[in-house]
């Protein structure tokens, strides 16, 4: 298997990344004494419900359940702490975050393994992405596979959510997670990381390229007790604590690598499947209040000049009062504003006829420079980049981690 010596020096090197982590901003790093820093992780965060109210799907659970049970852990004992019923039998469909964080924290104590989210996320497969798993196979490339679970994670579980940034030819996969102080945070965060091992085995295995030559790991954790060999060895690749994101770096340049075995001609009719049951769990989350909202700025977007008093006069509601029902709702409404000329913008662009100019213009922004500008922050390119690229896949690209 080829190790790219070429890559490794471009990436491993720490001449190279160390000062490419001093510029970085300050994301989700956690320091003793002090609460985490996140830089746009609220964005991230606008389609994961409330505490007791957010899911994870059994499918993806599973993992989680056989591997406590094959490292021995008493089944019953986890059932009464974690308050899910029947970890032997058929799970439901969902359970929620806090029975499963409670379960991973729980199973780690019981076993006195401070490594059982690794050896979870070890056990991860393709298939725990039960609802877009047939997406993620039919791929052409990395990135389109990184976009599709940014995309739909959220059909999986609202235990984090996802993004992709590229900063000078390093690629990262962050995991944002606003339960990272909860019992289990930790767990959960090792298991993430873990999963990309046997997923990136998978992916590059295909291509010949040795997956410890080319990745990095970063928790914001503190380091734990346990000896970062350990960690390591789990991992395949180096780990680094408190970091500025929990996340894993890898050349840029594999994003684009071609999947031999992928058949991309599926790809936009699985994709249309895996939309429709986005689009059913949206609507299912939604409050009334919320589509109203979201159909007066789209419906007034054009004229530009969108604000809060301006919707909220439209539907005859106190600027005040629509803001505390959206908040109910958990959104607010300059998120729900950026997705809306976010969907737009995507739905603009596949129209060729249209000139950026003129898409800016149907989106509210005055000026082609702030849309371009509005659409890097969407999709970590230009909106022209993105316009080429979405024809030559046939199909349109997402947002990393975003809906809405």
């Amino acid at each position: 298997m080829a190790q790219l010596p070429e890559l490794k020096r471009a990436f491993m090197v720490d001449s190279v990344y160390d000062p490419l982590r001093r510029a970085m901003p300050q994301g989700d790093r956690k320091r003793r004494g002090e609460p985490a820093r996140r830089n746009n992780a609220s964005d991230l965060y606008r389609d994961i419900p409330n505490y007791d109210l957010a899911r994870v799907t059994g499918a993806h659970a599973r993992s989680a359940i056989a591997t406590a049970k094959e490292l021995g852990a008493d089944l019953r004992a986890l059932s009464a702490e974690s308050g899910i019923d029947d970890l032997e039998g058929q799970l439901p469909e969902t359970i929620s975050v806090d029975s499963y964080l409670k379960f991973l924290d729980g199973a780690a104590r019981h076993l006195k393994n401070p490594l059982f989210g690794l050896q979870v996320g070890l056990r991860s497969r393709v298939t725990d992405a039960a609802a877009y798993a047939l997406v993620l196979l039919a791929c052409k490339d990395l990135r389109s596979v990184l976009e599709q679970v940014c995309r739909f994670e959220s059909l999986s579980h609202d235990l984090f959510r996802s993004e992709v940034v590229e900063v000078a030819g390093v690629a990262h996969l962050r995991a944002h997670s606003p339960w990272l102080d909860r019992p289990g945070g930790r767990q959960l965060m090792y298991a993430a990381a873990a999963a990309v091992r046997p997923q990136a085995e998978w992916l590059l295995g295909i291509l010949h390229i040795d997956v410890r030559s080319v990745l990095q790991f970063s928790a914001t954790f503190d380091e734990p007790p346990a000896r970062r060999g350990d960690y390591e060895r789990v991992l395949g690749a180096q780990m680094r604590f408190q970091a500025d994101f929990n996340e894993v770096c890898f050349p840029a340049v594999l994003l684009d690598l071609p999947i031999p075995s992928a058949d991309p001609s599926l790809f936009p009719a699985l994709k249309q499947v895996a939309d429709g049951r986005l689009a059913a769990r949206c609507e299912t989350n939604s409050a009334p209040i919320v589509s109203a909202v979201r159909a007066r700025i789209s419906d007034l977007l054009m004229h530009g000049n969108i604000s809060l008093p301006r919707i909220a006069a439209v539907l005859d509601t106190p600027p005040r009062t629509l803001q505390r029902r959206l908040a109910a709702a958990n959104v607010s409404f300059s998120g729900l504003l950026d997705t809306v000329r976010r969907e737009q913008a995507q739905h603009y662009l596949q129209n060729q006829s249209l000139s950026l100019t003129e898409i800016a213009l149907l989106l509210g922004f005055s000026e082609q420079s702030t849309f371009n500008h509005a659409f890097r922050g969407w999709f970590g390119t230009a909106p022209s980049a993105w316009r080429m690229r979405a024809g030559d896949s046939g199909a349109s690209c997402s947002a990393p981690g975003r809906s809405a």
